[in-house]
């Protein structure tokens, strides 16, 4: 069985840097491995993956990933959730979380997530030491095979 997930926006600068082999790895695996990515409705993270779908038309890359990530991810229940409100987190913990990430730690806690996946070092030191949720970044979420 696949663990929940939360992403930060990692997922939209790999798109939009080209980094197109490593994202389809990774949405390839959620899909495979039965994982289950948390979103939050009207959250940046959002609303940098529909831009996703706007930009992928040009690039054929972007289209496989654009599919892959709509089609067979985001609209199926079994392989994404959707959060409509989180719970805040105590203030002795948000302290030690920097302000532009909290939502990310509300949000893993309110959904229950087993997984953090970001390329912030600083924020997964954070959250593993704090909440003892794991926390790694995607390359080795996808070097564990």
């Amino acid at each position: 069985m696949g663990r929940k997930i939360v992403v930060d926006e990692w997922i939209y600068y790999y798109f939009s840097r080209g980094e197109y082999p490593t994202l389809l790895k990774f949405l390839k695996k959620v899909k495979c491995e039965c994982h289950k990515i948390v979103l939050e409705r009207s959250s940046r993270i959002e609303k940098k993956i529909f831009r996703i779908s706007k930009e992928s038309y040009r690039i054929l890359e972007g289209r496989d990933i654009s599919r892959l990530l709509f089609g067979g991810i985001l609209q199926d229940s079994e392989k994404c959730e959707w959060i409509s409100k989180r719970r805040e987190l105590d203030s002795a913990i948000k302290e030690k979380i920097h302000r532009k990430d909290i939502y990310l730690v509300e949000l893993a806690i309110s959904s229950k997530s087993e997984i953090v996946i970001t390329t912030d070092r600083e924020l997964c030191e954070a959250i593993s030491e704090n909440l003892g949720i794991e926390c790694v970044m995607p390359e080795e979420f996808l070097s564990d095979e």
